[in-house]
């Protein structure tokens, strides 16, 4: 137990040290906003039509990013709002999905992760949230992205940008969300489209970002 507690205090330092550098070498940058339109990225499935949704200057200022794209796919009965917050080459502070759902006034009923396929069908993780609220029962999966790797969680997305910063002199990342709602109560039939959805347009998001 003794050795343990010495290995983690250990990595926590380092994360800071880490995290002390990425922040020094920033902080000359920050005054230099980079900014990505991403209203120009294709991110086309087969069979599903798209709606590019508005983003009010509020948004922007609250997430410290022009490159935002919110784009609502089509395909019969079945909707999928797509979500991408994008920071290239800067400091972040991604805000969490659970705190803005909270926010608007929806209730988390579970949480978990899922797994799920992208390119060469190679799996990852992303969180699964299934909320209800005025807006009805919804299932939401997020991920986090950086050069390299997609992750479900925070901290490794942070050590990942670190090592990028270190071996390439760059921290971009993206926090991706889906968003559908659950379609006639079963959460089954909802997580399976939303699956093929992600397995078919997370490789281009990939291809386009990173």
């Amino acid at each position: 137990m003794k050795n343990f507690s010495v290995r983690y205090t250990l990595i926590i330092i380092l994360l800071a040290i880490f995290s002390v550098i990425i922040f020094i070498t920033d902080y000359k940058n920050r005054s230099i906003k980079i900014s990505l339109d991403l209203t120009k990225l294709p991110l086309k499935v087969e069979g599903w039509s798209v709606e590019e949704m508005p983003i009010d200057d509020k948004t922007k200022s609250s997430l410290e990013t022009d490159s935002i794209l919110m784009r609502k796919y089509l395909k019969g009965d079945k909707v999928v709002w797509l979500a991408i917050v994008y920071y290239q080459n800067t400091q972040v502070a991604l805000h969490l999905p659970e705190s803005c759902y909270i926010g608007q006034g929806s209730y988390i009923v579970n949480t978990e992760t899922e797994e799920l396929k992208g390119a060469d069908s190679l799996p990852f993780h992303a969180n699964k949230l299934v909320l209800t609220g005025n807006k009805g029962n919804q299932l939401i999966l997020y991920y986090f992205q950086t050069s390299g790797i997609i992750t479900d969680n925070y901290l490794v997305l942070r050590w990942h940008m670190i090592l990028n910063k270190i071996k390439t002199g760059t921290t971009k990342a993206a926090l991706v969300r889906f968003s559908s709602l659950i379609v006639e109560k079963n959460e089954k039939m909802t997580i399976e489209f939303l699956k093929e959805f992600i397995k078919e347009i997370s490789p281009q998001i990939t291809r386009e970002l990173f």
